[in-house]
């Protein structure tokens, strides 16, 4: 049985608590709205979407759920972009089609999720006619209000989907990457662009944010960087207009990355199959978690006795899940990001930091199995039949 905590900044209700306050500490979600009815959160959570303000969940039974903001019609369930949603709300549109979802992800205003067939849907906004994250073409709209179906993708059957800002990318099962939306010098933004590796390669991991991407080969021996960014992982070099390969990375077999949900102070990271934990990019407030502030632009792994399973990264704060089923977030505190109770302390509101990944004591007693950041806030899934020692 799977448990939701969300925690941090709440002003728009992405918190999923039936409110717009905040929380430092880590609250567990207790319900959802289907039809103007409550009922109890469902029990089986299977992935998690955290967006700029707004957050999302997908159930074994493969139903939808969203809250937060709805401006760009980001929630997927309604056209009235000042509707209040602080209680996570079933997107009705699936359960209608009969459609099963099996993961979702949100970038800065839009969200795209997957069947169980691998076929893509995505909703919330382009930005501009010139965006395009939606991979819609020409007959997307400024803002889609309901999920809709990529219809490029027909032939291909996608196996996972990431959002960035003014991004998103497609993995299909064979391997291919295919990217949408207002990046580099791709042919046709507003359509996903099957993206070329060198070799041939197939790929297994993909994650973008403001200008720059991480790619991973389905090997994990070969990690790609690709836009502008002092997150790219080069050292000095701040532009990779093709794929470069991360020299730190190579050999170390990455099993997924993760960039910056920030337009200032981008930092990335990556997890590898031995549960190493290598981080890089801006050292702000101590998000890389390497025990200070400084930057360190190349690839470096963080000494700890953890063994690391995954690595999500906020704006100015980061979070990983170990092993042993633990939580650690790391990073600027402000907003109770973080979930620690010394931000409680009234001294440290506006400025606490920790810089080196620190167990949220909060779930101190259950196992984490995953963990999505926002800019703004953290979710954590957990495991409430397995208790963590």
């Amino acid at each position: 049985m799977s448990e939701l905590y969300c925690w941090g900044l709440g002003k728009e209700g992405q918190l999923g608590h039936s409110s717009l306050f905040s929380l430092p500490i880590p609250q567990k979600c207790t319900k959802v709205v289907s039809n103007d009815k409550s009922f109890k959160i469902p029990s089986e959570i299977v992935s998690l979407g955290a967006g700029l303000l707004n957050s999302a969940f997908v159930t074994a039974s493969g139903e939808v759920y969203t809250c937060g903001s709805n401006r760009y019609g980001r929630l997927g369930h309604s056209s009235d972009e000042n509707e209040e949603c602080s209680t996570f709300k079933k997107i009705q549109f699936f359960s209608i089609h009969k459609i099963k979802i099996i993961q979702i992800s949100c970038g800065g205003t839009h969200t795209a999720a997957i069947t169980e067939e691998g076929h893509v849907y995505t909703w919330g906004s382009t930005g501009s006619s010139i965006s395009g994250e939606l991979g819609q073409g020409k007959r997307s709209p400024s803002s889609c209000f309901e999920p809709l179906r990529v219809e490029a993708l027909i032939s291909e059957a996608i196996s996972s989907v990431e959002c960035g800002h003014k991004i998103t990318g497609f993995i299909s099962r064979s391997g291919n990457l295919y990217i949408a939306g207002k990046f580099m010098n791709l042919k046709n933004n507003s359509l996903p662009n099957l993206v070329e590796i060198p070799n041939g390669e197939k790929v297994s991991a993909f994650s973008s944010w403001k200008n720059y991407a991480l790619i991973v080969t389905e090997d994990g021996e070969k990690t790609y960087c690709w836009g502008e960014s002092v997150a790219l992982g080069l050292g000095e070099t701040t532009k990779a207009p093709v794929l470069t390969q991360i020299p730190q990375l190579d050999g170390k077999g990455v099993k997924l990355v993760s960039c910056s949900s920030s337009e200032h102070h981008p930092h990335s990271a990556a997890v590898t199959v031995s549960g190493e934990l290598w981080v890089w990019g801006e050292g702000y407030k101590g998000k890389l978690g390497l025990g200070s502030e400084e930057d360190s632009f190349v690839p470096t792994k963080i000494e700890s006795d953890e063994t690391f399973v995954s690595v999500s990264c906020g704006g100015i704060h980061s979070g990983a899940i170990s092993e042993s089923g633990k939580a650690l977030t790391w990073g600027c505190g402000s907003d109770g990001r973080l979930g620690h109770p010394r931000y409680l302390e009234g001294r440290y509101r506006y400025t606490y930091k920790e810089t080196r990944p620190t167990r949220v004591e909060k779930l101190a007693t259950v196992k984490a199995t995953h963990i999505k950041l926002s800019y703004y806030h953290t979710m954590v899934l957990t495991q409430k039949d397995e208790v963590n020692i």
